[in-house]
């Protein structure tokens, strides 16, 4: 009995060390931090990020850095003249990360996160140059759990950041393949960024997690080995930091094969990608990639070819009922019919054929130019409307913005479907001006119709200038009827009336809260009263029939002469 209870005490007391260890491990990660841009394992007084990198990753001293203890954190406070650029230049591939960190560039005294919602104004003090790395990535994180903040990475042999088997990982206000203004292409000689495991964020909702992805001589970020749920939010990519001027990576903005459920771009403004100028695709879901890469709200454009494209094979054309399968199940896009501007705001009208009875959420977007195929691309996104397939696997649609659109501006969508699969561009269509053909100063009256058939389309550059009104409320849209629904304005500076229809929820669309939907009122447009006779060759004067009047005249001259012969 006795040696039971002593070996109970000692599992016991075995457990609670083990538990210990591993608590004061977890509480007591250690601060290491970085004074010198050297690359020795020395003691020397300094501590170098060759040095740090070990001492985390081994949990014991390495050089002149102390060891390090959970996830730990390494710093910079290299001496020198404040707002100053410190390099590091590695002789050799620096240490995978083995044990999860924090590695925090912006700790550099004068370093800055970014604060612009356009662009990207950091001050990124700390750049690590790979130029004499050999073939190497630049951080390779093999640990889950890490954070990269605050780096410049350029001019490594392989991938700036390289993201391996375990993820969870947060790569956040970087400059990846661009010199410390992010204006000059230093970029490194693969892909800015390249992930191989899942459920890592690339920037965040916030401008100071915005990344710089730019100038890479291969893909801006690669996602490939089967994994899921990425994340690639509010970055810039192929663009310089003014977020202007072009500063392409030489392949496509993002590359995605052999992965699942990535999301690019979100809901939320700060969460829209920059991506642009890239050497080929703006977004490409290689035929190897699999379904559910939800691509929302980002500004694509002016990529060497198309702003998304599924299967790697150019544009793919929509087939019956949606039933085809591949990357994203090749979702079919939307053909857009019309799209129409005045002073009252935008309405661009289209169908979509896809799965029956499904919910689907459409997306515009105005470019300046399009594709040479002719297919959108997504410069400035514009808003979404919510459209359901009836049991045939169609769907009408119209959509109003109250802001208007210069004429001869493209106009172009998306289509995503429940499961988050989201379509190539739609075909490009061109705003027209839509103005009143009638004889009357203002577009329309009380009773006016807003519709083609009462209205002239005047194309570019043919249309009268107008002058914008204030805004009104957010972009609505809602679904036509067999009969074609048009909207009625009230006043030539009144909003479109609406009347409110059931909600429409896509719930996996990141919850997305459902959008009203408006359908738009049906009244007959009364005519005015014409002032010409159909057909009879007579003039209308004041109500009266003018033979009527010609008859009288002719009365009163005949009884006249009769007086005078009388006389």
């Amino acid at each position: 009995m006795r040696s039971l209870k002593t070996g109970r005490y000692l599992a016991t007391k075995y457990i609670l060390a083990i538990l210990s260890f591993l608590f004061v491990k977890e509480i007591g990660a250690t601060v290491i931090t970085v004074t010198s841009t050297g690359d020795t394992i020395a003691v020397d007084g300094f501590v170098t990020l060759r040095e740090a990198l070990t001492a985390s990753n081994t949990d014991a001293m390495s050089g002149d850095a102390v060891a390090g203890s959970g996830v730990d954190t390494i710093e910079f406070n290299i001496p020198g003249v404040v707002g100053s650029i410190y390099t590091i230049q590695p002789s050799s591939a620096l240490p995978a990360i083995t044990d999860s960190v924090i590695i925090n560039g912006y700790t550099q005294p004068g370093a800055t996160e970014n604060t612009l919602v356009s662009g990207n104004n950091a001050f990124i003090a700390i750049e690590i140059d790979g130029t004499n790395a050999g073939a190497s990535a630049g951080l390779q994180i093999d640990a889950g759990n890490s954070t990269i903040q605050g780096l410049v990475i350029n001019r490594f042999a392989n991938e700036g950041i390289l993201i391996t088997s375990l993820g969870s990982n947060l790569i956040r206000g970087n400059f990846i393949g661009t010199d410390s203004t992010g204006m000059l292409d230093n970029g490194n000689l693969s892909d800015g960024i390249a992930i191989q495991s899942s459920n890592n964020v690339i920037g965040g909702s916030t401008p100071g997690d915005k990344n710089l992805v730019s100038g890479n001589d291969g893909n801006g970020i690669n996602i490939s080995g089967n994994v899921t749920g990425n994340r690639i939010l509010g970055n810039i990519i192929g663009v310089a930091a003014n977020g202007v001027a072009s500063l392409p990576n030489s392949s496509s903005g993002i590359y995605i094969s052999d992965a699942n459920t990535t999301t690019i771009g979100g809901l939320l403004a700060n969460n829209a990608n920059l991506i642009a100028f890239n050497g080929q695709t703006g977004i490409l879901i290689d035929s190897s990639a699999g379904t559910g890469n939800l691509i929302l709200g980002n500004s694509i454009h002016s990529n060497s070819l198309l702003g998304i494209d599924l299967d790697n094979d150019g544009v793919s054309l929509n087939d019956s009922l949606d039933s085809d399968t591949g990357p994203n199940n090749l979702q079919n896009f939307a053909v857009l019919s019309s799209a129409t501007t005045n002073e009252h705001g935008l309405i661009v009208k289209g169908t979509l054929s896809s799965t029956p009875s499904s919910a689907y959420r459409v997306e515009f977007f105005a470019n300046t130019v399009a594709d040479a195929s002719g297919y959108g691309e997504g410069q400035n996104y514009i808003g979404f409307i919510d459209v359901t397939t009836d049991a045939l696997g169609e769907a009408s649609f119209v959509f109003q913005s109250s802001t208007n659109q210069m004429v001869g501006t493209l106009i172009s969508s998306t289509v995503t479907d429940p499961n988050n699969n989201t379509s190539e561009f739609s075909a490009s269509i061109s705003v027209s001006y839509l103005a009143s053909i009638e004889d009357d100063d203002d577009y329309g009256d009380d009773d006016a119709i807003f519709s083609d058939d009462d209205y002239g389309i005047f194309p570019f550059p043919f249309a009268p200038p107008f002058a914008p009104v204030p805004p009104v409320p957010a972009a609505t849209g809602a679904q036509l009827t067999e009969e074609e629904s048009v909207a009625v304005v009230k006043e030539p500076n009144a909003s479109l009336k609406q009347t409110k229809a059931d909600k429409s929820d896509v719930s996996s669309l990141e919850n997305a809260p459902a959008i009203e939907n408006s359908h738009i009122d049906i009244r007959p447009k009364p005519r005015r009263q014409q002032r010409n006779t159909e057909g009879s060759g007579c003039s209308t004067v004041n109500g009266t029939d003018s033979t009527l009047s010609l008859f009288f005249v002719l009365a009163f001259a005949w009884l006249g002469i009769r007086k005078r012969r009388k006389a």
